[in-house]
């Protein structure tokens, strides 16, 4: 009977300190391979890492308030699709230029599909940091 009380109690307890993930309000665009959008080696990212699909460049204020760093994992999702709308997962693997605050781009290997992905508001929550 007494395993039967505690049990709900700790139940409680746990549950009142859990906290919902902490998510961020991010501009996002796209980018393709070429050295007009990035440097003399397009497809290198800011840390050595080849580009790919699940990769993402994130702004350099996401970096120095410390909310992702290289290999963060995050789950990004889409605004305009409404809470039950597109999520990615994606893996912080590239910098964006000093000018862009508060951005994320994701790497496409075609420019026409970057380009048609145009500017999207979005937000994630960091699943690794």
């Amino acid at each position: 009977m007494k395993k039967l009380l505690i049990l709900p109690l700790v139940m409680i307890l746990l549950v009142g300190t859990l906290k919902p993930p902490t998510t961020n309000a991010v501009i996002v665009t796209a980018y393709s391979s070429e050295e007009s959008q990035t440097d003399s080696e397009p497809l290198i990212g800011a840390w050595n890492n080849k580009v790919n699909e699940w990769m993402i460049a994130v702004s350099r204020d996401l970096l120095k308030n410390k909310i992702v760093r290289n290999q963060s994992i995050i789950r990004l999702c889409f605004y305009e699709s409404g809470p039950t709308g597109k999520c990615v997962m994606k893996i912080v693997s590239d910098v964006m230029n000093k000018r862009k605050r508060w951005q994320a781009d994701i790497w496409h290997d075609k420019t026409a599909i970057a380009v048609q992905f145009g500017v999207q508001y979005g937000f994630f929550e960091v699943i690794k940091y």
